[in-house]
């Protein structure tokens, strides 16, 4: 039995999400979601008791695993492995491996929390990540070479155009792979460019 209100639970947040991505929270109907999993409006309260429940189960881990891997990825294994390497194929192989790991994290569900959550309590959360990136930046580039040309509004540019840049490569490329290969370019091209500062 909890095995089919596990399913039904999924089902549930599999609809949410193409609703959410249509439509976007404020405009986006339980009851519509409710009809797509093929059940009443009274079963889906059983289930969240309300819209803004049912958004922040959907994109809750998007949220936290993307906080977390701005926290931890220079302690990876990948950072540790490639960092003796000049080589980018090097850094290139060990990055897609990284973000492979982390796929769930880069999916319609972050473009939602990011997008689409007007009316909810992840409405800000672009604008949040947009400065937990700077910060992340100005922490890397602290040394004093890399400070003469790293300012808190350059970080704040980078940091735009890096979540504008997954979001793109989010909307516009629905195969996993594709878009696997496109963030891991993104992402190596930030680096690239952050390491080739701190030697100056």
């Amino acid at each position: 039995m909890q095995y089919k209100k596990d399913v039904l639970r999924e089902s549930l947040l599999v609809e949410a999400e193409q609703e959410f991505f249509e439509k976007g929270y404020l405009n986006a109907s339980l009851r519509q979601i409710a009809k797509r999993s093929g059940m009443t409006i009274g079963n889906l309260y059983h289930y969240f008791e309300s819209k803004e429940a049912l958004f922040h189960e959907l994109v809750k881990n998007e949220h936290e695993n993307f906080i977390y891997m701005m926290k931890h990825h220079y302690e990876h294994e990948f950072v540790l492995d490639a960092r003796g390497s000049g080589d980018i194929r090097v850094w290139k192989g060990f990055l897609r491996n990284f973000l492979s790991d982390l796929k769930p994290i880069f999916t319609k569900r972050f473009l939602i929390m990011l997008d689409m959550s007007t009316g909810t309590n992840y409405e800000n959360t672009k604008g949040e990540f947009v400065q937990f990136v700077s910060a992340h930046f100005l922490e890397h580039s602290k040394d004093a070479a890399t400070a003469r040309v790293t300012s808190p509004k350059f970080a704040e540019l980078i940091s735009r155009q890096l979540i504008d840049g997954i979001m793109y490569a989010i909307r516009s490329v629905p195969d996993e792979n594709e878009r696997l290969d496109l963030l891991t370019d993104l992402f190596l091209f930030y680096m690239m460019g952050i390491n080739e500062m701190t030697k100056y």
